[in-house]
């Protein structure tokens, strides 16, 4: 089947309410353009599967259809797509901050240096960082040779902070709240006094 015709059936599950079956519809159609350069004009297809993941309940498949698409937008050094696309996926798990020096990693690799500051800054931003922020705020009035570096060494220091925090053993859950205890015993308590007079 080509593309459009799965493309169209998949709409006309997703209208009809019949997520899965549309959710597969899709998957297929980007396991079919996947290797080909074609998928880089279907990339709203990744955002796509995303959601209707994230709707049935998959938030590991949500998170991967997010992050595919994220990659590629910064390998493009779109700033924009790759900040919505982080936002999508902290709604679906919180702690996955790391996305965003993973991603402004591979910005910075392909030389998307202002991108890569820019997509920090809304991360400092979000997460009240202040400290960050001032920094990769300073940053910006150096030299794009300077400003490369201070974003590797920001983004290496953020991942081994992460990677130091992920591999601590977890706290001990709190103890389970306690059911109210009775009153020690002790004497009775005193009869009421009676009504004046």
């Amino acid at each position: 089947m080509d593309i459009k015709t799965l493309k169209d059936q998949a709409r006309g599950l997703e209208q009809q309410g019949r997520v899965a079956d549309a959710l597969a519809l899709y998957r297929q159609v980007i396991d079919q353009l996947d290797s080909t350069t074609l998928i880089i004009r279907e990339l709203p297809l990744f955002v796509k599967v995303g959601e209707l993941s994230a709707k049935v309940g998959d938030g590991a498949g949500a998170i991967s259809s997010y992050e595919k698409a994220a990659e590629h937008y910064a390998d493009d050094g779109n700033t924009p797509s790759v900040v919505a696309l982080c936002v999508k996926i902290l709604r679906v798990d919180v702690r996955r901050t790391a996305v965003y020096f993973r991603l402004a990693r591979r910005m910075l690799d392909r030389g998307h240096v202002e991108p890569a500051r820019t997509l920090l800054v809304d991360f400092a931003e979000r997460s009240k960082q202040q400290r960050l922020l001032d920094t990769l705020q300073a940053a910006a009035t150096r030299p794009a040779g300077d400003v490369q570096a201070i974003l590797a060494h920001l983004i290496e220091s953020a991942e081994k902070s992460l990677k130091a925090r992920e591999e601590r053993p977890a706290a001990p859950e709190a103890a389970a709240p306690r059911a109210p205890q009775p009153p020690a015993a002790g004497p009775p308590p005193p009869p009421p006094a009676p009504p004046p007079p």
